[in-house]
């Protein structure tokens, strides 16, 4: 058996660990006019029973399901930042004049800020005539540690900070190799309207690759705004390689104005997001949003690891324009692994913890589409809603583009609780409108709750009159709610996955938590517990558990 084919088995859950059996169910093609696709097998004319339950008493049998939908693709490469970095001894002892400092440095150089020093100004990293990277950093002797900057043990680093709408830090077209290590960046606490980005990562003006600022990596900084001032954006990240570990993003919110702590519409990566705290009220993390000036350029192979993805409920209320907690609209090869996502209720949007859509911001992107990301081994808790896929919902009439949500791997997630005390929202787990292809669901886990509509809803009163083609929807555990499986005009059950899910879509083992009278896909089981549910698909917590451990830290 090759890898490949043993990744697809483990993905279905096809494991001899039970007695229970696995069933999977094509769902048979909508009415809508789709593109030739072989036909599915047909599904048998006899209900369902309302009611499955499987016991380990029950013969063994275990069915062979092929993953028909396209497996995504992992990011194929990640930022290379060379080792030693943080050892170098200083070369420069940089005093008042920054920027001056900024304009000289060479490769190699190790500029050293005084402990605790005061900058304020908008400061540029220009283009260099040489190579090898510059380090800019808090004096050695303050200690920095090993984990990640937390403003608690920020109190003696260096500060830059801008009193202006202007960016504190802005990297110029075609610089690159930086290495900021340490370091506070911010605003200054008086103004009520801070930069629009604390740090910029190009331009925008940029119309090659080649133009692109590259290689910026930051370790261990504290960027933030201040409780009720105006920042729309932490990292404006419009470049080519970039990496952000163990740092602290903090306070960024606007009135009127999406905010975010990192966003990329312009940069090509690759990126590495790991191990940081990020909030911030619109969406943390945001890919797309805007149209490239360069041909072509879709933000690609992302990593974003043991990260604290939240929101402070402390913000409810006050019109931040709270939003979602990561939401694409353009972007490529995406891996979301072993994350604390948090935080998210009904204000400028409806709750969603992810907002999955394709969508060319200015008609004028035709590649702008958002393909193969694996979401895998996050924990999602305190949210108004679960999954928004959006395939072709914001697309414009006369738009160049045709593209949609492709090639999406959504497993082992644990998520809850949802649509719970302050965090109310939509009130669905999962939504799929607008034409989304070759979506993988498995191994997922939501909580009971009684607040819940729909756990799944296809909603097909969009103008392509198709939800999903090629879904896959195997060892899933969903709380029953109000509507169960449901389809738009269409109702409940088995019929509403006939509808919504077109093309070559399987339906597994997935287990419920409550009781229908309407006929759902063979392979559905009901329970009245949790822990009934978690066994009938073979999942256990403490594996999530272990995957997230430390990835919350104190401030």
């Amino acid at each position: 058996m090759t890898m490949r084919t043993r990744e697809l088995w483990l993905l279905m859950g096809v494991l001899a660990c039970s007695g229970s059996s696995t069933v999977v169910v094509p769902a048979t093609p909508s009415t809508a006019t789709v593109a030739p696709a072989p036909a599915p097998p047909s599904v048998s004319p006899t209900p369902a029973p309302t009611r499955a339950v499987t016991t380990d008493s029950q013969p063994r049998r275990v069915l062979t399901p092929t993953v028909q939908a396209q497996v995504a693709e992992l990011p194929r490469t990640r930022p290379v930042v060379p080792e030693g970095l943080d050892a170098k001894p200083c070369t420069v002892r940089v005093g008042r004049n920054l920027q001056g400092a900024l304009s000289d440095a060479r490769g190699g150089d190790v500029l050293c800020l005084p402990r605790g020093a005061r900058y304020v100004g908008n400061f540029s990293i220009p283009v260099r005539p040489d190579t090898g990277f510059v380090v800019l950093r808090t004096d050695p002797s303050v200690e920095l540690g090993s984990g990640r900057m937390r403003p608690s043990t920020s109190g003696q680093l260096a500060r830059l900070s801008s009193a202006t709408t202007s960016s504190t830090l802005k990297f110029l077209p075609r610089s690159g190799q930086w290495h900021v290590l340490g370091v506070e960046i911010t605003s200054d606490s008086t103004v009520p309207q801070g930069p629009v980005a604390l740090v910029e990562v190009g331009t925008l003006v940029e119309r090659e690759l080649g133009a692109l600022p590259t290689d910026i990596s930051f370790d261990r900084v504290y960027v933030h705004g201040w409780p009720q001032q105006h920042v729309r954006r932490a990292f404006a990240m419009n470049g080519g390689a970039f990496t952000l570990t163990r740092s602290w993003c903090d306070e960024i919110h606007a009135t009127g104005y999406d905010s975010q702590c990192v966003i990329s519409w312009g940069g090509s990566g690759p990126m590495l997001i790991e191990d940081n705290y990020l909030a911030a009220a619109s969406e943390n993390l945001m890919f797309g949003g805007g149209d490239p000036k360069i041909p072509g350029l879709v933000p690609s192979d992302i990593t974003i690891r043991r990260n604290h993805v939240t929101k402070p409920l402390t913000w409810k209320g006050q019109k931040w324009n709270v939003k979602n907690l990561i939401e694409t609209k353009s972007s490529a090869r995406v891996l979301v692994e072993e994350n604390v996502i948090e935080g998210v209720w009904i204000e400028g949007q409806t709750g969603y913890a992810f907002v999955l859509k394709s969508t060319t911001q200015g008609g004028t992107c035709a590649p702008c589409s958002s393909s193969d990301w694996t979401i895998r081994r996050n924990l999602v808790r305190n949210v108004g809603a679960g999954f928004s896929f959006a395939g072709r919902a914001d697309q414009r009439p006369g738009s160049v583009t045709d593209s949609t949500v492709r090639r999406f791997q959504v497993t082992d997630n644990w998520i809850g609780p949802l649509n719970m005390g302050h965090y109310t929202g939509d009130a669905r787990p999962l939504i799929f409108v607008a034409e989304n292809h070759d979506i993988v669901f498995s191994r997922n886990v939501f909580e009971f709750s009684e607040r819940v509509r729909e756990a799944l809803l296809f909603d097909i009163s969009s103008g392509t009159r198709i939800a999903v083609r090629n879904l896959t929807m195997a060892n899933n555990v969903f709380p029953k709610g109000q509507y169960g499986v449901g389809a738009s005009a269409i109702g409940e059950g088995l019929r509403a996955w006939q509808v919504g899910a077109t093309g070559r879509s399987t339906w597994g083992r997935n287990a419920f938590l409550g009781n229908s009278t309407v006929a759902y896909p063979p392979g559905t089981t009901w329970h009245g517990n949790m822990a009934q549910a978690l066994g009938a698909v073979g999942i256990s917590r403490a594996a999530l558990d272990r995957a997230v451990a430390g990835v919350v830290v104190e401030r």
